[in-house]
C-alpha cells in the first residue's frame, strides 16, 4: 500500500482513537496480571510443596526412631526433654519449637517448623499399645499449615527367637540359584532328579526319632530355650529315597543330620552383650529392630524392660556372617558343621546360653 493512500486511511478514520489506546492498554495490564499471578502462585505452590516435604520428612523420621525405642521408655525420654525446658508439655501433648538445634527421638526440627506429639491410651488401665500423633506445622506466605502422621505402637514382649525362614532370600543363601527346590510336603506328585528337596526336621519324643516336619501343622517345631534347634536336610532324590521313610515320613539313618553339605541348622539373629564371655550375655534381636529381648519361651509375654537393662550395649552378628549389612535378615541357615568351627555364629550360639544344640 502506498504511503499517501495510507494517511488518507487513516485521516479518513480519524487515526488511533483514545479508546484504542484505553483498550490496548487494558489487554497489556490484564495480560501481565495474569502473567504475575501465574509466577506468583508457581513460587508459592513450589514453597509449599517444598515445605509439606520437609515437615513429613521430619514426621517420619520421628515416628521410625520412636519404633525403635523402647515402649515404656517413650514418654520417659520426653518428659526428660520437657525437664530440660527442650519441650512443652500440656497433658498428653508434647510441643517442640523448631530452631536448628532442638532435637527429638535423634530428628532436628528445623527452624520454621512446630513439632506436636501426642498419645492416646485406648485402655489405661492395660497399657499395652497406644496411638501416637506426630503433627508439624508451618506456615507458606503467613497462611498456617501442618502435616499429621499417626502410628500404633505396641509393647514388645518376650518369645521365642527370630523363627525359621523359607522364603527364596533364605534358601538361595544355601542353595545354589541355578537348582530348583521343592519342600519335602510337595513330594507327592514325584520328585525330579537334579532337584533339590528343603525338609525341615524334629525329634518326635513318642517315636524315639527325627521325621519331617509338616509346618502347616506344626509351625512352632523348635524351642530354643530348650536347646532344640530348628533343623533342616537338602537331599536329592537318591538320598531322600535313602534316608526318608515316605510312609513314616521319618529318617531311617540318623547320620545324615551330621553330613556336612547336607545338614543345616537356623541360627537366629543374636548378639553378645560387650565385655561377657559366650556362655553368657547373649540375646536375641526383637523383630528388624535393636531391641535385644531375652530368650524365654514359658514366660513368654513380659515386656522386655522386666528382662534387661536398656543402656547396656550389644555387639550384633560379628562374628561369622553380619547381620549389620542386611538388618532385615531374621538369621540364617549354616552348616551343622559350622556348629564345631571357632569364630562362626553357630560356634557362638553353640557356646551360649542356648547350646550346646540338643542331639539325641
Amino acid at each position: 500500500m502506498k504511503i499517501g493512500k495510507l494517511k488518507n486511511k487513516l485521516n479518513s478514520q480519524n487515526g488511533i482513537t483514545a479508546a484504542d489506546s484505553v483498550i490496548a492498554m487494558l489487554i497489556i495490564l490484564t495480560t501481565v496480571g495474569v502473567i504475575s499471578m501465574i509466577y506468583v502462585n508457581l513460587n508459592l505452590s513450589s514453597a509449599e510443596i517444598q515445605r509439606k516435604a520437609g515437615a513429613t520428612r521430619v514426621a517420619t523420621n520421628i515416628l521410625e526412631n520412636m519404633s525403635k525405642t523402647y515402649y515404656a521408655e517413650i514418654e520417659t525420654k520426653l518428659d526428660l526433654l520437657s525437664d530440660h525446658g527442650e519441650v512443652a508439655k500440656v497433658g498428653e501433648t508434647y510441643t517442640i519449637s523448631g530452631s536448628g538445634v532442638a532435637k527429638v527421638f535423634d530428628t532436628t526440627i528445623p527452624k520454621g517448623y512446630t513439632c506436636e506429639i501426642s498419645f492416646e491410651k485406648p485402655n489405661p488401665s492395660y497399657d499395652v499399645v497406644r496411638k501416637v500423633n506426630v503433627k508439624i506445622s508451618y506456615k507458606v506466605n503467613d497462611l498456617p499449615k501442618e502435616v499429621v502422621l499417626r502410628k500404633v505402637i505396641e509393647k514388645e514382649t518376650i518369645r521365642e527367637c527370630n523363627s525359621p525362614k523359607f522364603s527364596e532370600e533364605y534358601i538361595r543363601q544355601i542353595v545354589n540359584s541355578n537348582l530348583d527346590y521343592i519342600m519335602a510336603s510337595d513330594t507327592s506328585s514325584g520328585i525330579q532328579s537334579g532337584v533339590k528337596i528343603i525338609c525341615p526336621v524334629m525329634y518326635d519324643k513318642k517315636i524315639g526319632n527325627y521325621k519331617l516336619v509338616n509346618l502347616e501343622e506344626t509351625p512352632i517345631w523348635y524351642s530354643y530355650s530348650n536347646k532344640n534347634w530348628a533343623r533342616l536336610l537338602i537331599l536329592e532324590a537318591n538320598d531322600y529315597n535313602m534316608y526318608i521313610n515316605e510312609t513314616s515320613k521319618t529318617i531311617t539313618d540318623k547320620s545324615i543330620l551330621q553330613d556336612s553339605e547336607k545338614s543345616f541348622v537356623w541360627i537366629p539373629r543374636f548378639g553378645v552383650k560387650n565385655g561377657e564371655n559366650l556362655f553368657g550375655g547373649t540375646y536375641f534381636k526383637y523383630k528388624k529392630t535393636n531391641l535385644p529381648i531375652l530368650n524365654s519361651y514359658e514366660n513368654n509375654t513380659d515386656p522386655i524392660n522386666y528382662y534387661i537393662d536398656s543402656s547396656q550395649s550389644f555387639t550384633w552378628g560379628t562374628r561369622g556372617i553380619s547381620f549389620e549389612t542386611n538388618t532385615d535378615f531374621a538369621g540364617k541357615w549354616v552348616l551343622y558343621s559350622s556348629l564345631n568351627m571357632a569364630n562362626t555364629d553357630g560356634y557362638v550360639l553353640n557356646h551360649s546360653q542356648y547350646g550346646p544344640m540338643i542331639e539325641y
